[in-house]
């Protein structure tokens, strides 16, 4: 337009997750509108929960309430979802039982090792309980809870939510952006996302995914043009630059965002390493179309994995280093980075 951008719709482009026929998103979790989440604390035939494990811990970190601000990241999980969606998407986490009790199956902890990390998964059978498809799923070790700097129980103070908060952002369709095969030295988002390994906002690209962007301005590499940009912790107003940008694609495709970092809100409490001001993201998020089991199948085709099985040799998301100090823009400061 006259003013030298073009708007975007953020209607257009399906997320993948509701594209894949693969297994792995079909009929997740919404990320729009009052969700209901089933909550079930287990213990096991030979780990029985202990008197010091009170499911009020949980309901607190997960739907907090009076005197959340205590909270390792000042927030409950649903609070931080509300915030971070603009108010677009409600959690509320209903425990089994009604958070007096634990499920309790005949089982007990011989598959340990899975038992004893946090991960985001889905039911790979067809499995319906009072006609409710059953599918993605998250599970954390209840000491997670009270993790600190040097173990994973400390009694009943502080309350960590923080991979309860993580591992949903997996169940919304976000993918994890440290290299999970630990072999490559430099972090593409040097720790500085809360699907990484800090906390803090959701950055620009996963809004885009979950549909939570309902501002934002594409601008191509070829003209000069000089805007305003507002907070992106406010309103999620953003600037993407690409030259083919395809409306169809919508966030799944090249571009680099760029976003004005303030600490308030959800980053008032944020661990990452930035100053206010300028934030830029290269994304490469383009799509495979391909046949898995014989049905057509379209998913991300890049990954920030750098294993050999995955890595495709283009990273899904990485920061742009912006300033001679780092990854901001700060007041003042020009930058004399190019982005090609």
């Amino acid at each position: 337009n006259e003013n030298g951008y073009a708007t975007l719709d953020f209607n257009n482009g399906t997320k993948v997750k509701n594209l894949t026929e693969q297994g792995n998103y079909v009929d997740g979790c919404p990320t729009k509108g009052d969700v209901n989440v089933l909550v079930i604390p287990v213990e096991f035939s030979d780990k029985k929960a202990t008197s010091k494990q009170d499911l009020s811990a949980l309901n607190f970190a997960l739907n907090g309430g009076e005197g959340e601000e205590s909270l390792k990241n000042g927030m409950s999980v649903s609070k931080f979802y509300n915030e971070s969606s603009y108010g677009q998407l409600n959690l509320n986490f209903e425990i089994m039982g009604g958070g007096t009790k634990w499920y309790s199956p005949d089982y007990t902890t011989s598959d340990q090792s899975i038992l004893e990390w946090a991960y985001r998964y889905w039911c790979t059978r067809d499995t319906s309980y009072d006609g409710v498809q059953f599918n993605d799923y998250l599970w954390c070790p209840y000491d997670f809870l009270f993790e600190t700097e040097t173990g994973y129980y400390n009694g009943t103070d502080p309350t960590n939510n923080y991979t309860l908060t993580h591992e949903f952002g997996h169940v919304l369709g976000a993918d994890d952006y440290y290299d999970s095969s630990y072999s490559q030295t430099a972090t593409l988002l040097d720790g500085n996302d809360v699907m990484d390994a800090g906390f803090g906002d959701h950055n620009p690209y996963s809004k885009f995914n979950y549909g939570w962007l309902s501002t934002s301005r594409l601008v191509t590499a070829n003209d000069s043009v000089t805007l305003d940009l507002n907070a992106f912790e406010n309103d999620g107003d953003s600037i993407i630059v690409a030259n083919n940008w395809d409306e169809t694609l919508g966030c799944y495709q090249e571009y680099w965002v760029i976003m004005y970092y303030t600490k308030t809100g959800i980053n008032s409490h944020s661990t990452y390493a930035f100053d206010e001001g300028l934030v830029v993201y290269h994304v490469n998020a383009q799509l495979i179309d391909y046949t898995y089991a014989g049905e057509r199948a379209i998913d991300v085709y890049t990954t920030n994995n750098q294993d050999s099985y995955y890595n495709t040799g283009v990273n899904l998301i990485e920061l742009v280093n912006v300033s001679g100090s780092g990854y901001t823009l700060g007041v003042g400061q020009t930058s004399n980075s190019n982005i090609v």
